[in-house]
């Protein structure tokens, strides 16, 4: 059957991201915060959840040179039944809340912060292959 196998377009067709940092200057060594938003064109859903046919959503620093460390609050999942199986998945406007530290060794400019999504659409019928969705935003530093 055609059903399982993923179709030629990649995730990135309906999933897009942004990334809200801080406008305000952060003074290293502090904790800031911000928020990752994927927005998903109607009927899609990313997967959570690892199973053979799909790659749940990770989220990895691409770079900034100066962020100490960084992390972020998962939103809830649902669970429904995509492309015949019963799937973890996230849907809709998704918003992840994130904090960070500036290292004490900061630049004294803005720092480039780069997160590299993996995301893996599917509907009810099928999945999309994988794509990484990069979202990138300056985080202004203060000098202590």
């Amino acid at each position: 059957a055609s059903g399982d196998r993923p179709s030629l377009e990649t995730s990135s067709s309906v999933v897009t991201g942004e990334l809200f940092l801080p406008r305000k200057s952060v003074i290293p060594g502090e904790v800031f915060e911000g928020r990752m938003v994927l927005d998903l064109d109607p009927g899609w859903h990313i997967t959570a959840d690892r199973s053979e046919d799909s790659i749940p959503l990770d989220v990895q620093l691409d770079g900034g040179a100066g962020i100490a460390a960084i992390d972020f609050l998962r939103p809830r999942t649902q669970r429904l039944t995509l492309a015949g199986m019963s799937r973890e998945v996230y849907s809709g406007r998704v918003e992840f809340p994130l904090w960070g530290v500036i290292g004490q060794d900061a630049p004294d400019r803005p720092i480039e912060v780069r997160l590299a999504a993996t995301v893996q659409a599917c509907d009810s019928s099928k999945c999309l292959l994988p794509a990484e969705i990069v979202l990138s935003g300056e985080v202004p530093v203060a000098t202590p």
